[in-house]
């Protein structure tokens, strides 16, 4: 993708010298805050979801990556792209290779799907398929959302005000392109860029938090009762739940803390929900969950904090019942002691001095 955006910023190929660089940096700066330069259609690309969070789990081929553009990203940009894109996966430069690659015919597929305004990419290595959806997005299309400082509304006594002090600044919004890639596919890909951001900001640096995730994100996958809870809602409950607590938890009391929260019906109608911190109105991210969904979760949590009491954790992380370690005598005093208390009959210890026997009425 990085060479795709350099081949689109400089089409002719024309290498540009180092002496040269600050000089067209500092006229980049001076024409953009004039608004006279057309910068790169494509400014960067990120990692969302899973493979951005650290939470692939076993089994998992399938990752995001978000392209930010400069304007609006329309449907004849998606195809420029996908072109540019296939006939640059067959070559790999030799800076960016690491090891031995070699890609055969028909291995990698680049697929356009202006539906969700994306490209697939997939990758078929032998019996293994991967992956990775490339998601088109802008922050121009964030332009007509109202802005809120501090919970203080915008139309306000004390802001009228100021805006009757302060000369007029309309902000100028772009209209839609004819064939602009759907809106709503775009706006989420803008959402998981701050859920990544939030999450390594506040989650990563938090003690076993990662771990809990992704222990319930394999029970989200397993049992019927978790699986209409989100990835996302996975991670702001433990998030919340281990943060709460006034000491460092280990990854099996963060695990017990979450499913106490779950138990005591944090989730529940009547309950507080949990509060999306990436947007900025008041949004519950378990408002689908219908009021059967919201029981069956708490009873399921119920049920699998009993078993981490009872000492059958196992069964709540689908393992094999481990095997009981079996103590048998052993050569010297030690091995004496632990078949006396089995009930067998310790082993015969040979006494040759008066010292022996003393030290064994002792």
């Amino acid at each position: 993708m990085k060479r795709v955006s350099d081949k689109f910023a400089n089409p002719d190929g024309v290498k540009v010298k180092t002496e040269d660089v600050k000089e067209e940096k500092m006229e980049e700066d001076n024409a953009e805050q004039n608004g006279d330069m057309k910068d790169r259609d494509i400014l960067g690309v990120a990692r969302t979801g899973d493979l951005a969070k650290g939470l692939l789990l076993t089994g998992d081929r399938s990752v995001d990556l978000v392209v930010m553009c400069r304007n609006k990203p329309t449907l004849s940009l998606l195809n420029k792209v996908a072109a540019a894109l296939k006939e640059e996966v067959k070559t790999i430069p030799e800076s960016e290779k690491k090891g031995t690659v070699t890609i055969e015919d028909g291995e990698l597929e680049v697929t356009p799907k202006p539906r969700d305004a994306a490209l697939q990419v997939k990758y078929k290595k032998e019996a293994d398929i991967f992956f990775v959806t490339i998601t088109f997005t802008c922050t121009k299309l964030r332009q007509n959302q109202p802005k809120e400082e501090n919970g203080d509304v915008e139309n306000s006594t004390e802001n009228e005000m100021k805006a009757d002090a302060e000369p007029v600044k309309k902000e100028i919004i772009e209209p839609d392109p004819i064939d602009m890639l759907p809106k709503e596919k775009c706006l989420n890909a803008l959402a998981e860029l701050r859920r990544a951001k939030w999450f390594s900001t506040m989650a990563v640096p938090i003690e076993s938090c990662v771990e809990s995730i992704r222990i319930f994100r394999d029970i989200c996958r397993r049992v019927d009762a978790w699986k209409p809870l989100i990835n996302w809602a996975v991670e702001l409950l433990v998030e919340r739940a281990v943060s709460t607590s006034e000491m460092p938890l280990s990854p099996s009391m963060a695990f017990s803390r979450v499913l106490e929260a779950l138990s005591a019906g944090v989730l529940a109608m009547d309950g507080p929900g949990l509060k999306d911190p990436c947007e900025r109105d008041p949004i519950d991210v378990v408002a689908d969950l219908d009021t059967q969904q919201r029981e069956d979760l708490q009873g399921s949590a119920q049920e699998y904090l009993r078993k981490v009491h009872f000492r059958k954790i196992y069964e709540v992380l689908d393992m094999p019942k481990p095997e009981r370690k079996k103590w048998g005598p052993k050569d010297g005093a030690a091995g004496d002691g632990v078949a006396a208390v089995a009930g067998t009959e310790p082993a015969v210890k040979k006494i040759k001095t008066e010292e022996d026997v003393k030290m064994a009425a002792v």
